[in-house]
């Protein structure tokens, strides 16, 4: 009779924690998605466009040409990248990856009128880009959420990518006529920083791994006397 109390008091504190890391980790999905390539880059280039072109004395293709190569970048980098999320984890990688691109972002500041130079800028921030990019971060988020997958999902990935590129062009539409374009990266960079590092760093835990097969066989309790009888039986051994 006080079996049934005790194992339900003893499963609610192991519940808890994983209700509460769950939820931390659609905070830092949502961050993340609202500091991503396509919200910091993608979704300002268009404000960047005339003042690098014109700065730099250059066509607009010629300018406009790095989205595609952030494109043909994201695409080759993408199958690799979730092969060693895979591997080695999310955490690490989409860290890392944020890190990485709000530097370089920041760097974009001291780019010089260079064409190869330029580029290469560019495809450095598709490579970061696609290590902490939407399907990387939302691998995470289906590792957590079972149940509501797919709200979370639509939660994290829509809503976080859907406040990053409608702020982050206001942004810097507002700082590039008072500040030039050069330093409107600069802080563009330094809010990929500031937001999405110390959230993914603080809230971003990969989901707990289910124990393998072989595990599992080994962690199962010694079966009774009569399933062993049974499975002799069942094996037609003596």
């Amino acid at each position: 009779m006080t079996s049934r109390p005790a194992s339900r008091a003893s499963s609610a504190p192991a519940s808890a924690p994983t209700s509460a890391n769950a939820t931390k980790v659609a905070i830092a999905a949502t961050v993340g998605n609202t500091v991503c390539l396509t919200a910091a880059i993608s979704a300002t280039f268009g404000t960047f466009l005339v003042p690098i072109a014109q700065d730099f004395g250059w066509p607009r293709a010629q300018v406009s040409g790095t989205l595609g190569l952030i494109a043909l970048v994201s695409a080759v980098a993408y199958p690799l990248i979730g092969r060693a999320i895979d591997r080695i984890g999310a955490r690490p990688l989409l860290i890392g990856g944020n890190l990485a691109l709000g530097v370089l972002i920041l760097l974009l500041s001291r780019v010089p009128a260079n064409t190869t130079l330029f580029y290469l800028q560019f495809a450095l921030m598709g490579l970061a880009g696609a290590t902490c990019a939407t399907p990387m971060i939302s691998k995470v988020v289906s590792n957590w959420f079972d149940g509501r997958r797919g709200l979370m999902l639509g939660l994290t990935a829509g809503l976080g990518n859907g406040l990053g590129a409608t702020l982050l062009p206001i942004v810097a539409g507002i700082l590039l006529p008072m500040i030039g374009w050069r330093d409107t990266y600069a802080v563009l960079g330094l809010i990929v920083l500031a937001l999405g590092a110390p959230v993914l760093i603080a809230f971003l835990r990969d989901a707990p791994k289910a124990p393998s097969t072989a595990k599992a066989r080994r962690l199962r309790p010694p079966a009774c006397p009569c399933e062993r009888r049974q499975a002799r039986r069942a094996s037609g051994s003596c």
